[in-house]
């Protein structure tokens, strides 16, 4: 049996259950808040009680996570953990055995992320410098990569052989849509939409050629097939570029390291809409973990917003140039500041 990613969508859950596994996640974590969607605002979460400014709603580990590379391309891989993005200083880290391009903060963190790693351990050099050879032509700076898409590949490569052992006669369809379920679970952008500063035949290539080898002698080859098809790095590509969050990882406060700048996708903050005039935040910390907070109060039966550009944005840049930084997120923000700003435009054209 082919696992195409075609299959995968029609085995996964329907996207109307969704919001209620998510709004039952939720519940699970003490968060009185539901997922919803609607045909005017999608997917979203609303507020079930009243929240306080400074409430914090939880905290999340991220799906998977990945290091941003510089304007130029660039990336010092002894700079941060491979497995929680940790910021780390010279000296204090532990080397993966099999390579150079892996650090960890701990030996219990390299033991975590080492199953995922394992898939990628001396491949990363090719995966980033493809990227610093396509920043050379590109803004470089993009929070998505070659890098980050086969990160995910690994990661539903390691939950397939952990589904396998636990369920040995499930067929590799089965277990494709089960490991996958996480991103099936994510946002995709439109089937006709394009990416800037990304070519997604290109990026399955690299991404296809440096792992092919390690997949293949783990994974039967149907499963190999549907996770390195285009179809499937494309849904990945698109997932990453609607759903990253990005992150700013301090050091510890007793480090010299520097910050980490990095990104990832989480399960429940990729269901938060985006708004200009926001009432949550994504708070970072010294690891790939977020919290959500409140940063205005909220009443039962409100939506609970975020914003996917960064704070100065919001204060300084008019609703044109705020959308014009959202159009890889395929939307027009229309919310009150967006509203507002507009009204007021066509007021004084009059």
């Amino acid at each position: 049996v082919t696992v195409s990613v075609l299959y995968w969508r029609e085995m996964a859950s329907p996207g109307d259950q969704a919001p209620a596994e998510l709004t039952a996640l939720l519940e699970r974590m003490g968060v009185a808040c539901a997922v919803v969607e609607t045909k005017e605002q999608g997917k979203h979460v609303k507020a079930l009680a009243d929240f306080a400014e400074g409430a914090e709603l939880f905290e999340e580990a991220p799906i998977v996570a990945w290091p941003i590379h510089a304007s130029d391309g660039s990336l010092d891989p002894k700079t941060f953990c491979d497995g929680c993005m940790r910021a780390v200083a010279s000296g204090s880290s532990v080397a993966c055995d099999g390579c150079r391009d892996a650090v960890y903060c701990t030996v219990e963190c390299q033991a975590r992320a080492g199953p995922a790693h394992s898939f990628l351990c001396k491949k990363l050099a090719a995966l980033r410098g493809f990227h610093a050879a396509e920043a050379a032509s590109t803004s470089g700076a993009a929070p998505i990569s070659a890098e980050s898409v086969a990160r995910c590949v690994a990661t539903i490569a390691v939950r397939y052989l952990r589904l396998k052992a636990q369920n040995p006669d499930a067929s590799p369809a089965e277990l494709f849509v089960y490991a996958a379920h996480a991103f099936n679970r994510l946002l995709e952008p439109p089937v006709s939409a394009t990416f800037e500063d990304a070519d997604p035949a290109k990026w399955a290539g690299i991404v296809r050629r440096v792992m092919e080898p390690t997949l293949a002698a783990n994974l039967p080859p149907s499963a190999v097939e549907g996770l390195l098809s285009d179809e499937t790095i494309r849904t990945l590509l698109g997932e990453l570029t609607i759903n990253a969050q990005g992150l700013f990882v301090k050091p510890a406060e007793d480090s010299a390291a520097a910050p980490v700048h990095a990104a990832g996708v989480f399960t429940i903050q990729s269901c938060f809409n985006h708004s200009c005039c926001p009432n949550a935040r994504v708070r970072c910390g010294t690891n790939s973990d977020i919290t959500l907070e409140m940063i205005k109060p909220v009443k039962a039966g409100e939506e609970i917003t975020i914003s996917y550009l960064p704070p100065l944005v919001l204060e300084l840049e008019p609703v044109a140039k705020r959308n014009e930084r959202l159009k890889p997120y395929f939307f027009t923000c229309r919310c009150p500041k967006c509203t507002s700003e507009l009204a007021a435009a066509a007021a004084s054209r009059e």
